[in-house]
C-alpha cells in the first residue's frame, strides 16, 4: 500500500512539473498564460505561439489589419458581424461542425469564443478559439483537442482562456477601424484565405497531427 501511495505522489509530480505554464506577452494588447515548452514564430506576416500538451495544441497567432486584408469595422454592430464572419471562414476552410459560439465582454472589450468538431487524417478533433479584435489587430486564442478527451482537458483549456489578458482601461472603440478595405460581410473570405495560408500550411498540418498520434500511443 505504501509504495502505491508513493508511486501515485510521483505520478502527480511528474505530470504537474510536465504541464508547467508561464505567462507570455504577445504583444502590449495581449497577454497569456502557456505551457513552458512553447515556440513562437512568425508567417507571412502573423506572429505566432504554438505549445503542446497530451492530447492537445495550443496555437496563439496576431495578424495586422492592413494591407489588401483590412477590413472597415466602424461599430459595435459591425465588429459583431466581423466576428461572425471570421468564425464562419474558420470552420469553413477547417471544413469543420459548429458546436457553439458566443460574445463575451472582457475589460469592457467584446471577445468571441467559439467551438466546432473537425477531422484531420482519421482523428476527430475538437477546436476552441477566442478571437478579438483590438487597436488594428486580430487575434486569436487556440486549443485543440483530441475527441473523446474533453473532460480530462477541461482543467488546461479552462486555465488557458481564463488566463487572457487584455489592456485596462480600453472600450469598445478601441476595437473600431476606419481601415480603408472590405467591409465585415466579407470578412469570410478574408478569413479563407488567411488561415488556408497560414494555419494549413504543410508545416503546422504535420506537426499536429504527430503531435495528437504521438500523444495516443
Amino acid at each position: 500500500m505504501k509504495t502505491f501511495l508513493i508511486a501515485c505522489l510521483l505520478t502527480i509530480v511528474i505530470n504537474c512539473h510536465a504541464q508547467d505554464w508561464v505567462k507570455h506577452k504577445l504583444d502590449e494588447n495581449l497577454t497569456v498564460t502557456i505551457p513552458e515548452n512553447f515556440e513562437p514564430y512568425d508567417t507571412l506576416g502573423t506572429r505566432n505561439v504554438k505549445a503542446q500538451i497530451d492530447n492537445a495544441l495550443v496555437l496563439i497567432q496576431s495578424l495586422p489589419n492592413k494591407g489588401e486584408n483590412a477590413t472597415n469595422i466602424p461599430s459595435r454592430e459591425e465588429l459583431l458581424k466581423a466576428y461572425k464572419g471570421f468564425q464562419d471562414g474558420v470552420i469553413k476552410v477547417q471544413h469543420g461542425t459548429l458546436v457553439s459560439q458566443d460574445f463575451e465582454v472582457r475589460e469592457g472589450l467584446q471577445v468571441t469564443r467559439f467551438t466546432f468538431t473537425a477531422t484531420m487524417g482519421d482523428e476527430k478533433q475538437i477546436r476552441h478559439y477566442l478571437v478579438v479584435f483590438l487597436n488594428e489587430y486580430w487575434y486569436t486564442v487556440t486549443f485543440w483537442e483530441v475527441d473523446g478527451m474533453s473532460n480530462d482537458l477541461q482543467p488546461l483549456r479552462d486555465q488557458l482562456f481564463e488566463s487572457i489578458e487584455l489592456p485596462k482601461g480600453l472600450s469598445v472603440k478601441n476595437q473600431f477601424s476606419n481601415a480603408a478595405g472590405s467591409q465585415s460581410d466579407r470578412i469570410v473570405a478574408f478569413t479563407e484565405k488567411l488561415f488556408g495560408k497560414v494555419i494549413f500550411i504543410g508545416l503546422i498540418v504535420g506537426l499536429v497531427y504527430l503531435v495528437f498520434k504521438r500523444k495516443k500511443k
